[in-house]
């Protein structure tokens, strides 16, 4: 007698099959047999009078054909079945899913129940939200957020509704209460792994009356010669504790956090930009960023220049504004001093002709 089967949904690598009892009371047991599709070869399981059997490793991405058949107390089978066809659906292993980061904020403190500017229910914007596996609709998304001081920043509201990319987070801060509280957001997309995604970002509540810092002085560009000794320096406002942290060419200086910025015996490895940050409890700000140039030494470069009949000019290109004398020698014993001037400049001999011959040299005069 034929066996009519059905096939119940499966994890990956594995079938349940299921058929109707059959009432005929020779009918001992049912037997289920199995084969990849295209093969000849087959695999047979007694499952007893049991009417569902599940099958276990098969290959996934592989499609296999099913059938089953009755035997009766002396062994004997009945034809098989109608067969049925399922391919094991091949394993995805389900990634994180993704929330994009969220910065950091700084409101003020709510005050007797009246809100203050940028106080009272503020309202975050979630994005970049999507399960592991986007293209698997089947997977359904859901946002969690906690507090770390709930005494200040209660646990936010989520308003998200899956499978969308956006969702908002909604907090409120504690009346007549300041201070710091870390917010972590959780995005699950309900896989059997990897399904838990979460970030992290800080809260500040500040309290009435504070001064966001700011420059009352900026930094200004800065020439030195190796060897030399430089201050960079300024001058800022905002309520205290004022922090501060120097940084070269956008690289933090270890320990370098002081208002003033001392560089003693310099190298030409320490020309660059420079700025610095300033920071209190309501955030940062960064001065403008200003150049220290390193020369490796003071000494001038000379150029001859195009000069007029009988006589000669030169340019003289030391560190730009330092103090330079151009000397003249006939013997190169004896020198005479011509012009002081500051780099760079032109200097012309108009009595160069007078002479057979005649040298010159600059020295920086500090």
């Amino acid at each position: 007698m034929l066996v009519a089967m059905m096939e119940v949904p499966a994890l990956a690598g594995n079938v349940t099959l299921g058929w109707n009892s059959n009432t005929n009371p020779v009918v001992a047991g049912y037997d289920v047999y199995f084969w990849i599709q295209g093969d000849v070869s087959t695999n047979k399981i007694t499952v007893g009078d049991d009417t569902s059997v599940t099958l276990s490793n098969l290959v996934t991405g592989t499609t296999y054909l099913f059938a089953a058949a009755t035997y009766d107390s002396s062994g004997l089978e009945s034809p098989l079945s109608d067969g049925v066809s399922y391919t094991v659906p091949a394993n995805v292993l389900n990634q994180l899913p993704t929330l994009n980061p969220i910065s950091n904020l700084t409101v003020n403190q709510i005050a007797d129940g009246n809100r203050l500017p940028n106080g009272g229910a503020q309202k975050v914007v979630l994005t970049g939200i999507a399960p592991s596996n986007a293209a698997n609709s089947q997977q359904t998304i859901t946002i969690t957020a906690t507090s770390s001081n709930p005494a200040l920043v209660p646990n936010p509201v989520i308003n998200y509704t899956s499978p969308n990319t956006n969702g908002t987070l909604t907090f409120t801060p504690k009346v007549n209460v300041n201070g710091t509280a870390t917010i972590t957001v959780v995005v699950n997309d309900g896989g059997r792994s990897n399904n838990l995604f979460s970030c992290t970002f800080t809260i500040v509540v500040l309290p009435p009356g504070t001064i966001w810092p700011s420059f009352t002085s900026q930094l200004t560009n800065k020439l030195v010669v190796a060897g030399q000794s430089v201050n960079l320096g300024i001058t800022a406002a905002g309520t205290g504790p004022l922090k501060y942290q120097w940084t070269l060419n956008g690289v933090n200086l270890v320990s370098k956090t002081n208002a003033t910025l001392t560089l003693n015996n310099v190298t030409t490895n320490q020309s660059g930009s420079y700025s610095v940050m300033v920071s209190n409890i309501a955030g940062s700000t960064n001065s403008n960023p200003a150049t220290l140039t390193v020369y490796a030494t003071a000494a001038a470069n000379l150029t001859p220049t195009v000069h007029a009949s009988g006589q000669f000019g030169l340019t003289v290109a030391g560190v730009p504004g330092y103090p330079y004398v151009v000397q003249a020698s006939t013997d190169l014993v004896n020198w005479v001093s011509l012009q002081t001037n500051t780099a760079p400049f032109t200097f012309v001999d108009a009595n160069a002709g007078q002479f057979s011959r005649r040298f010159y040299r600059s020295i920086y005069n500090p």
